[in-house]
């Protein structure tokens, strides 16, 4: 009699495993969203299908979800820790100061910050292509940057040629991301601030005021 007890509580006990076990495949999809399917490490399948999914349990198959809607944010030469909005004003947190600064083209130092706006487009290539994609993103986007600085006079960079700048960095940075199959569409460059460094402000101060005068000088001569 106990003997059969016995047998039955096993036998209960591998039943309410297994279906433990089974029923951890269940995930869900949002709205956006797309799962790749790992079978034993291995790409099996892309699911964008919104709702409740399954897969077989961990460990022979796993789940790894990603938006591929949401527009992803990077930032260079500041961060922000909470947005701003009519009610209060951004918060930022501090950076390296050398993450900003870079040489222009004429050999000059200058700070510029800058966002740059993207989203996933490849799920299986985000995931299997680079080891760390939002790192290796983020290595590119600094290289562009600061290429395309060092391409430009001071002049260009703090006002004459900012549009084309910040389209010359996004083709750059797309382009690498192609080559290295990121599986990332890059959205929009935005030089978000561009200024000397303070020990410099004074002189470049002095040099825009001198640039001024001189072409009020040049504007009274010609009326003259």
């Amino acid at each position: 009699m106990i003997k059969n007890i016995s047998k039955y509580l096993v036998v209960i006990i591998i039943i309410l495993v297994l279906f433990f076990w089974l029923s951890s495949g269940f995930y869900t999809i949002k709205s956006g969203e797309e799962a790749v399917i790992l079978r034993l490490g291995k790409y099996k399948t892309t699911v964008s299908t919104a709702g409740l999914n399954w897969h077989m349990p961990s460990p022979i198959e796993t789940a790894n979800k990603v938006n591929v809607l949401e527009v992803k944010r990077l930032e260079f030469g500041y961060r922000t820790l909470e947005e701003g909005s009519h009610k209060q004003v951004a918060i930022y947190g501090d950076v390296p100061a050398s993450e900003s600064l870079m040489l222009t083209g004429d050999e000059n130092m200058v700070n510029v910050e800058t966002a740059i706006q993207y989203k996933i487009t490849n799920a299986v290539d985000y995931f299997f292509n680079v080891k760390e994609p939002e790192q290796t993103l983020r290595i590119a986007a600094e290289s562009a940057i600061r290429r395309v600085i060092a391409n430009n006079i001071l002049d260009e960079v703090l006002t004459e040629n900012k549009f084309e700048i910040q389209q010359e960095i996004m083709n750059d940075l797309q382009k690498i991301c192609d080559d290295y199959r990121l599986g990332v569409t890059i959205l929009a460059v935005q030089l978000q601030d561009v200024y000397p460094p303070d020990e410099v402000d004074a002189a470049f101060k002095d040099v825009a005021n001198a640039r001024e005068d001189r072409n009020s000088y040049v504007n009274e001569a010609e009326s003259y």
